[in-house]
């Protein structure tokens, strides 16, 4: 009988739970840069930092400054733009939690 394929989970920075890591959103710091990127397609290389596709996960995340303590480095706009961005096109983003 064939094993059932394992799906790999990651946890959200913010709220510490472990999802399928197809549910959450993934940001990248490049290796050797002090910024962040995001990467919807789970395959650049660098540091990964997960993120759930809910409201609630992102102002966290921007109100408590999750990022900045996690690295030295700036964020762009652009970043929080793209994350508003995913999470609208998911619905109402909160169907996850």
């Amino acid at each position: 009988m064939p094993h059932p394929s394992r799906i790999p989970e990651r946890m959200c920075i913010v709220c510490r739970n472990l999802r399928p890591r197809t549910e959450l959103l993934r940001l990248v710091r490049p290796t050797g840069r002090n910024d962040l990127v995001p990467d919807p397609t789970g395959r650049k290389p660098g540091k990964g930092f997960y993120l759930c596709r809910n409201q609630d996960c992102l102002a966290r995340l921007q109100k408590e400054k999750k990022l900045r303590r996690l690295f030295a480095g700036r964020i762009a706009p652009e970043v929080f733009s793209w994350m508003e961005l995913e999470l609208g096109a998911a619905g109402d983003g909160d169907a996850l939690t």
